[in-house]
């Protein structure tokens, strides 16, 4: 009788053995899983930070719209280079600094190049909070998910005055 509960006492502890060695390797694979979704979350949050210091301190203007091109985002350089700051901005849509100088058919060529081909670059002419008209080159990009559908629209611009200007005076001078 000794020797049976010898036997099935052996064979508890053998169970639990067994039991503590899988439960022992569940959680080394969950604590492994923890780790790399840490790493990863630390790789994206480095890189988010720096995308924010590259969008903070470009040059050149950035406005990022949603897909109904509202305005949810701008950089120092659109702040100073349209006039607009986020509280006046933000909300709006691009339409704001439209200056006039492009007809409708400008624009409806602008939407089927950017729709087709998810981006359009060229020159455009857009007014500052002042009223003052300026010419500036624009690249806008669309963004999309997964799915396919549009989320934002990224426009990136430099004001081209100064070019411009030393154009004119070239022209000018080659002319006259």
């Amino acid at each position: 009788a000794l020797y049976v509960l010898g036997l099935l006492l052996a064979g508890v502890l053998g169970m639990i053995f067994l039991r503590l060695q899988r439960t022992t390797r569940a959680l080394e694979y969950a604590h492994d899983d923890l780790r790399e979704r840490y790493e990863a979350l630390q790789r994206a949050q480095s890189e988010l930070a720096l995308f924010g210091r590259l969008f903070s301190n470009a040059r050149e203007g950035m406005m990022i719209t949603d897909a109904e091109q509202r305005i949810i985002a701008v950089n120092a350089s659109f702040v100073a280079i349209t006039g607009y700051d986020n509280e006046q901005i933000l909300g709006l849509t691009p339409s704001v600094l439209s200056s006039g100088k492009q007809d409708e058919a400008f624009y409806r060529d602008f939407w089927e190049v950017l729709n087709r081909e998810g981006r359009w670059q060229g020159e455009i002419w857009n007014r500052r909070q002042s009223g003052e008209a300026y010419p500036e080159w624009l690249s806008v990009t669309v963004v999309r998910n997964e799915m396919g559908d549009v989320v934002n629209y990224v426009g990136i611009f430099s004001d081209i005055s100064e070019r411009k200007r030393a154009e004119a005076r070239i022209h000018h001078l080659a002319h006259y």
